[in-house]
């Protein structure tokens, strides 16, 4: 009887294999009950936009937490055929979730050919410093500089203190260093701190209104060739209120805020794949962003308040230095390629796959921010317009469905992969990360024929 029982080290194995998918499914209940009362971005209540899908995750760790404790309980021959069986599938599981990682890393981060451009700029010597050796050097020469500050680093701000939505005026403005010689991108500020040229508010009917995040803004390209100076190069009379890291909620406060008082005849809502759902995951925590949301009438009257803005602004520079930092560094103990251990251990690319981020569920709320949008263009006779990037040269998970949210609001899409990316003969060069001046100009070509087709005047 004894030569049937499996050997001892066969059975310490299954015990290790049990015990480690206890713990981990412990994990996943503490994970998915830290994430519903103690998100990353603390509010007074639970998301329900994404609760959802943690009570999900609860239910699967109980449920799972159970099995691997019944398992200890089996046989030693049954638990070492169950333990190896969960061993090869759990192994498969990983794998598969660390290649699907690194596919999308190569995708996002091709290398791009025509990132570098011109600058009028006088560069101090420290040109390949960090951002604020440069600034220091550019403020040494005399060149009255500052960093590009996103909106999104104030969504914790209390009530009754501003909320900046553009950045501060008439400065030299320091962003981006993706170029190939490691220098930086810099460009003098508008009037509300948004990259555009000094003047355009002034001029009357204004046409056309870009909403967006860093890809509408133009980081990585002189101020000459994103695609707001595009269209304004094809006669087409246009502001770009575009900031880095703004997601849905912030562009829907930008509209409300610039964009309303000009009344323009086009709004162009251009949305990135790659991080728009997240960004919308940490604004929904922002008291005063929500306020927009549940209120249409509310406001900041940010454009007749620049000097306050300014002020504010300046000071928080000062003393917060982290505020001119666009990418955070990765805290994790393993990062290959920009492949965590957290993401692998969460399997965050095949949840994605399976539609289990929680972020998917901020479609439910991404689609009454949008329908709030056009209905606001519409009460001036606007019309609004509604661009898809993609994160890198093919579709992420909420494509379809954002598509559809867009076709269901009877908004025009234009969807910069089909019209544009896929055609090209080099895409995953020249849309590749943050498009330099080729990919930002096609993207413009894109809006300006989709505007020919639909009847709208464009000069050339």
């Amino acid at each position: 009887m004894n030569s049937t029982q499996p050997p001892k080290i066969a059975v310490n194995f299954a015990n290790s294999v049990f015990l480690m998918g206890l713990a981990f499914s412990v994990l996943v209940i503490i994970f998915a009950v830290n994430r519903l009362y103690a998100p990353l971005h603390p509010t007074d209540s639970i998301n329900i936009s994404s609760g959802e899908i943690y009570i999900f995750f609860c239910i699967i760790g109980v449920v799972s937490a159970i099995l691997f404790g019944f398992g200890l309980t089996l046989k030693d021959d049954l638990k070492v055929n169950l333990s190896i069986l969960i061993f090869v599938l759990a192994s498969l599981t990983f794998l598969t979730e660390f290649l699907l990682a690194i596919l999308a890393i190569n995708e996002v981060f091709t290398p791009k050919t025509n990132a570098v451009a011109r600058t009028t700029t006088k560069r101090p010597s420290n040109d390949h410093g960090t951002k604020l050796e440069f600034i220091e050097g550019l403020r040494s020469d005399g060149v009255d500089a500052v960093p590009n500050v996103a909106p999104y680093v104030h969504l914790n701000s209390k009530a009754g203190v501003i909320f900046p939505l553009g950045g501060i005026s008439n400065k030299t403005t320091v962003s981006c260093t993706t170029r190939k010689d490691g220098s930086w991108q810099t460009w003098k500020s508008d009037e509300h701190g948004f990259n555009n040229p000094i003047g355009l508010y002034k001029k009357k009917n204004v046409e056309i209104v870009l909403i967006g995040d860093s890809y509408t803004e133009g980081l990585c390209v002189e101020q000459e060739e994103n695609i707001g100076a595009v269209l304004r190069k094809s006669g087409l009379n246009t502001i770009s209120l575009g900031k880095l890291g703004d997601g849905p909620l912030l562009e829907y406060a930008t509209l409300m805020e610039y964009a309303k008082p000009l009344r323009p005849k086009l709004i162009f809502w251009i949305y990135f794949e790659g991080n728009d759902m997240e960004d919308l995951q940490s604004e929904l925590h922002s008291t005063i962003l929500k306020r927009y949301f549940d209120d249409e009438d509310f406001t900041q009257s940010l454009n007749t308040k620049q000097n306050e803005i300014d002020s504010y602004l300046e000071k928080f520079v000062k003393q917060n230095k982290q505020a001119i930092k666009f990418y955070k560094p990765s805290l994790s103990i393993f990062n290959y390629k920009g492949v965590t251990l957290r993401n692998v251990v969460t399997l965050s690319k095949l949840r994605q796959r399976l539609k289990l981020n929680p972020l998917y569920f901020n479609l439910r709320k991404f689609k009454p921010i949008l329908e709030k949008a056009k209905r606001v263009v519409s009460e001036w006779d606007g019309r609004l317009y509604f661009v898809y990037l993609p994160a890198s040269w093919n579709y992420s998970f909420t494509h379809d469905d954002i598509k559809d949210i867009v076709n269901e609001l009877d908004i025009p899409f234009i969807d910069i992969y089909k019209d544009t990316i896929l055609p090209h003969p080099n895409h995953r060069i020249v849309f590749g990360g943050h498009y330099g001046a080729e990919g930002y100009g096609l993207v413009a070509e894109t809006i300006i024929s989709r505007l020919k087709k639909d009847g709208f005047p464009v000069k050339r």
